[in-house]
């Protein structure tokens, strides 16, 4: 369940990253999220920062509704993590 549930996660970061609407601050969160899953952490604290992220980029006011919509689809994979 793990591995798959961070395969939907990076599938849907690459989506965003691909799409060109996205602004240039939360295609940098979206990588530095990518990153908190490569580093050697405990698994728990991996989806507590990326919770953080998630929840730093959708209060951003430039985000468009689906790409929020997007990001809380992130925000549920990693609470059933």
């Amino acid at each position: 369940m793990t591995n798959e549930t961070l395969e939907q996660i990076h599938s849907i970061i690459q989506e965003l990253k691909d799409d060109g609407s996205i602004p240039k601050n939360v295609i940098a969160k979206l990588e530095v999220m990518e990153k908190i899953f490569e580093n050697g952490d405990d698994l728990y604290i991996k989806v507590d920062k990326a919770l953080q992220v998630v929840e730093e980029v959708v209060d951003d006011s430039n985000l468009q509704p689906f790409m929020r919509t997007r990001l809380w689809n992130i925000s549920s994979l990693l609470e059933s993590m």
